[in-house]
């Protein structure tokens, strides 16, 4: 067979693999990340998220106002958990599941029993997400550079620097700087480890919030313990 032949057959078959080579890999975990739910978080098993946002308010001739709320959530499982939170360093709420019942705690007062912990797992599924919590809406003006692989918590996660995603001469609030990085998690989406810093300004008032958080200790104990007096 005449090599003139087998030509175009072979450009062809180059053309194609020319072709697969260059599509480029989409990168959907930030996207899963803004989507995941409090189930993608019980998907870890047990484990501990502690969060904490500082945030500073500036207003013309007045003193910058500040305030630090943390939160730290110790997850065994749907039946044994415990969620508190504090502003300033004063306690706020604490809540406290054992054995399906739930106990729970306004200003730092001792623990009372309220019955079945069903409603308030509902609201903590609701509001148990820190990123949404620190960001609001801003968060979806947020952009994601890809930085590689690492591994937490013996878990692979893809590693992404934080950046301004806001178009230009957007009307109302306007971000102002943003930096910070989050780590996510390959299998579940859930947003794992993150340090993130975002400036706004809105009509005169300048607002910063830094968030950060980590869930740590998956598949170990949480140190949930039962409540004085539980059966």
């Amino acid at each position: 067979m005449s090599l003139l032949l087998l030509l175009p057959s072979k450009i062809l078959s180059g053309c194609e693999a020319e072709e697969r080579e260059v599509v480029p890999e989409v990168d959907v975990f930030p996207q899963a990340a803004a989507e995941v739910t409090f189930a993608s978080l019980e998907a870890l098993g047990s484990h501990r998220l502690d969060a904490r946002i500082h945030t500073t308010v500036r207003l013309e001739g007045v003193p910058p106002q500040e305030a630090v709320e943390t939160t730290s959530l110790r997850w065994r499982d749907a039946e044994h958990w415990q969620v508190s939170r504090r502003r300033d360093g004063v306690p706020l709420n604490e809540v406290l599941a054992w054995e399906g019942r739930a106990w729970t705690s306004t200003g730092g007062a001792a623990l009372a029993g309220r019955g079945d912990a069903e409603p308030y797992r509902a609201d903590l599924s609701v509001g148990w997400d820190p990123w949404r919590r620190a960001l609001g809406t801003t968060a979806d003006q947020l952009a994601f550079r890809p930085l590689g692989t690492e591994s937490i918590e013996g878990r692979p996660a893809r590693l992404y620097a934080v950046e301004t995603g806001q178009p230009e001469g957007v009307k109302g609030r306007r971000i102002e700087r943003v930096e910070g990085r989050v780590w996510i998690d390959e299998l579940t989406s859930v947003r794992l480890v993150g340090d993130v810093t975002v400036a706004t300004e809105h009509r005169g008032r300048a607002q910063e919030v830094r968030l950060s958080f980590s869930v740590a200790g998956i598949g170990e104990d949480p140190g949930v313990t039962p409540p004085p007096g539980a059966p």
